[in-house]
């Protein structure tokens, strides 16, 4: 059986169809872009070598059960305004997190952390401190110490430095920008 010519009403009954795919391709998009995934530019080197000035990361929102060593993407906590920011969490709610042990190590619960994301060069911390993390809350730093305003920075605040898991916006998964560093964290 062979196909035959569409017709010319047939022609502009598709034209027509093409402003309502359209709508349905751009509410999707907005659909996942707020429920499902979103991306985000880094802008700073705070997350070095993990992450790059100028990566761009794919950000998985669903879910609020976040572990130690997941990289984070939070909002409105360490600044005056709803500004974004990009961790990783070192302790979450009842931890014990502290610095440091006699080997320079980081100490959660009174264990030392292995930390092979760290920046080449930087200590774990060339900050003393101490901190319980209150339930429902994360401590976060970056893996780029030594230029990273994290919960060490930030303990005179509300929460002594620690992010509130609702202001979590989700966990980055993947680097998708540049093409040379395409690949998952």
């Amino acid at each position: 059986m062979t196909a035959k010519p569409a017709s010319g009403q047939d022609r502009d009954r598709s034209w027509r169809e093409v402003p309502a795919i359209a709508v349905v391709v751009v509410l999707c998009a907005v659909l996942v872009n707020a429920f499902v995934v979103q991306v985000f530019w880094i802008p700073s080197a705070s997350m070095e070598d993990t992450l790059l000035e100028g990566d761009r990361v794919l950000v998985g929102k669903l879910g609020d059960d976040y572990g130690r060593q997941d990289v984070v993407v939070f909002s409105g906590v360490f600044g005056p305004d709803d500004k974004d920011f990009i961790k990783r969490v070192i302790a979450v709610g009842g931890d014990t997190v502290e610095c440091c042990d006699a080997r320079g190590r980081l100490m959660v619960n009174g264990r030392p952390l292995t930390e092979p994301y760290i920046q080449p060069g930087n200590r774990p911390s060339a900050t003393p401190f101490r901190a319980v993390v209150p339930p429902g809350r994360l401590w976060v730093m970056g893996d780029h110490r030594d230029d990273s305003a994290d919960s060490r920075y930030h303990q005179r605040l509300d929460g002594d430095g620690t992010v509130p898991v609702d202001k979590v916006v989700g966990r980055a998964f993947m680097i998708i920008w540049p093409p040379s560093r395409v690949g998952g964290l």
